[in-house]
């Protein structure tokens, strides 16, 4: 249940942060440091969301031994690693607009910006 609190949360993050971006309300500077706590974030809880589901499988094992039976499997429908998936794939979106702006912003500076595939990736 907590695991699921923290991917709506993030996923609020994330949309709360990407309509920012749209409304260039947040400085380029300012951008990849927001970008890289969400991702973190991300990580965090794909990591936890592993370790639990570790812990879980562990716990059925054993109690499958003591008991014989018992099918208790952690999230069953797989919505929540779906959920933070998802998370994950829009984290990727996010960072390629905050690559061009991050190229746009330095470019004016005059630092290498080159583009690969349709998308600027700032050199540094």
């Amino acid at each position: 249940m907590a695991l699921a609190f923290q991917a709506k949360s993030l996923q609020e993050q994330v949309g709360s942060f990407g309509m920012l971006l749209q409304g260039n309300q947040i400085a380029p500077s300012e951008q990849k440091t927001v970008l890289d706590r969400l991702k973190s974030g991300q990580g965090k809880l794909e990591a936890e969301y592993m370790h639990a589901k570790e812990e879980h499988n562990a716990l059925r094992r054993r109690n499958s031994l003591l008991s014989g039976g018992g099918d208790m499997t952690f999230d069953p429908d797989r919505a929540l690693e779906g959920e933070i998936f998802q998370l994950g794939m829009k984290l990727e979106d996010v960072a390629e607009i905050v690559q061009v702006s991050l190229c746009i912003s330095v470019e004016k500076k005059n630092a290498r910006c080159i583009n690969k595939s349709f998308f600027w990736h700032y050199v540094e």
